[in-house]
């Protein structure tokens, strides 16, 4: 698996006190492209940064470098993790929610953040660790209208960005004047409950592309298959007589499917197959309002999930097309690629 590891110091194999050549050299080295925009550093003006993008995604690095052209902070946004599993302290950064994660980090090491209150912060610093967390803005689920959430609204419950910095510059990066505590609240969300362990008929999460088709094979009848790549996320349609099934799968492993409504009643044979869910053989409008009054519902688009069962439907016109289930830990990645 691709992995990206924060240390203190460094983010998968970038490290401070390296040299834009240096970097450049590691960055070609990668099978992904990135292209290079220098930038000056405001307040700083013998410093410098390089913004490096990700072609083909809005993955960012933003470098800083000192007067002497030594690397002295790595930030890193959201978007890489489609291509790399960014972790700090064996915790996914950017699938893990920020309360989670937050809670996590500070029960050994203290915490400062830039508002009153810790939950209502968007920049969280743990100057043991060197590590800094950014959000755009903090967002409260009670604040939500009939459990319902806008997508780019639930995005806010995850860090946008990550980075490592040397001490010596806090001030110059904004990481001062903080509100600090030795240790937060508890704060650990419940564990999302997947349906049927994780299976629609016959697909399972974790299967390999090769087993998915298989499996499709012997229930449908298979016209084409389409791929949308891009690092270790791979987007596969799967076309079907009479419908599509759409696999999302991370690291050559299985995250995520949605089958189309036609194909629904013929993915579950038998009824013990079906969702431990208020499903009919087809599912109604009236049955996903049902859901939405009893769990938390995240809409972007036509397409709605329910993050604490695991599942996704697609609607038109106030009828649901699809039905699907997602990996509860990678439903961000599966947000971010489409």
């Amino acid at each position: 698996m691709n992995r990206w590891t924060v240390t203190k110091g460094s983010i998968g194999p970038l490290s401070l006190g390296m040299t834009p050549d240096e970097i450049e050299h590691i960055l070609s080295a990668l099978p992904e492209s990135f292209e290079m925009i220098p930038e000056d550093w405001d307040g700083y003006e013998q410093g410098s940064c390089i913004r490096y993008f990700l072609k083909d995604s809005a993955a960012i690095l933003l470098l800083y470098f000192d007067q002497k052209q030594r690397c002295v902070c790595i930030s890193v946004d959201k978007n890489i993790a489609l291509c790399y599993d960014v972790v700090l302290l064996d915790l996914p950064v950017f699938t893990t929610k920020a309360a989670a994660l937050i809670a996590a980090l500070n029960e050994q090491n203290c915490c400062f953040y830039d508002s009153m209150e810790w939950q209502d912060a968007t920049q969280y610093t743990f100057p043991q660790l060197g590590v800094s967390l950014w959000r755009e803005m903090a967002f409260d689920l009670s604040e939500t209208e009939n459990n319902t959430i806008q997508a780019d609204d639930y995005d806010h419950l995850y860090f946008n960005f990550v980075r490592v910095y040397d001490p010596i510059y806090e001030e110059l990066l904004g990481l001062t004047d903080l509100w600090s505590t030795e240790r937060l609240a508890s704060s650990t969300p419940p564990k999302p409950i997947l349906p049927v362990s994780g299976r629609i008929g016959p697909l399972h999460l974790g299967m390999t592309p090769q087993q998915v088709q298989s499996a499709i094979e012997q229930f449908f009848s298979l016209e084409q298959t389409s791929d949308i790549s891009l690092g270790r996320m791979v987007k596969t349609s799967y076309q079907l007589s009479g419908g599509e099934i759409t696999a999302w799968y991370v690291d050559g492993q299985a995250a995520g499917f949605l089958i189309s409504q036609p194909l629904f009643s013929i993915a579950f044979p038998d009824a013990s197959d079906r969702f431990l869910l208020p499903f009919s053989e087809e599912p109604t409008q009236m049955e996903l309002v049902k859901l939405c009054s009893n769990s938390l519902c995240v809409e972007n688009g036509s397409r709605v999930l329910f993050p604490s069962l695991g599942i996704c439907l697609d609607t038109k016109n106030g009828e649901i097309t699809a039905v699907g289930l997602i990996h509860p830990q990678l439903e961000r990645l599966i947000y971010l690629l489409g």
